[in-house]
């Protein structure tokens, strides 16, 4: 995959894999989509994801881990909301996949 800037950026040579969570769990999954989106321009109050995050990883409450789902559930939102006509992400298998509507995965 080419280093992209902004998502308006991508081509057919970036579908595929962008998130292999296969090993992760899913609040690492969760916590790398947010941090992707933050990558090209997802907004959210830094303290708070910083403290979010700490949260989810020294505590037993379930609240931080369902503000995480959350979070991530918005993120994802917004990078499909933010891709070039025909381009999504879709999650399979704990994994972040680029698709495109009309085209074959060119990069496994």
């Amino acid at each position: 995959m080419t280093t992209i800037h902004k998502l308006n950026e991508i081509t057919e040579n970036d579908l595929g894999c962008w998130i292999d969570g296969s090993h992760l769990s899913g609040l690492l999954f969760d916590i790398d989509v947010v941090e992707t989106a933050i990558h090209f321009g997802y907004e959210i109050d830094i303290n708070d994801w910083y403290e979010l995050k700490g949260l989810c990883h020294n505590t037993y409450d379930t609240q931080p881990f369902e503000d995480m789902l959350y979070v991530a559930n918005e993120a994802y939102d917004w990078l499909n909301m933010n891709l070039p006509d025909g381009y999504y992400f879709d999650i399979e298998d704990n994994s972040l996949f680029l698709r495109h509507e009309d085209l074959e995965l060119i990069n496994d």
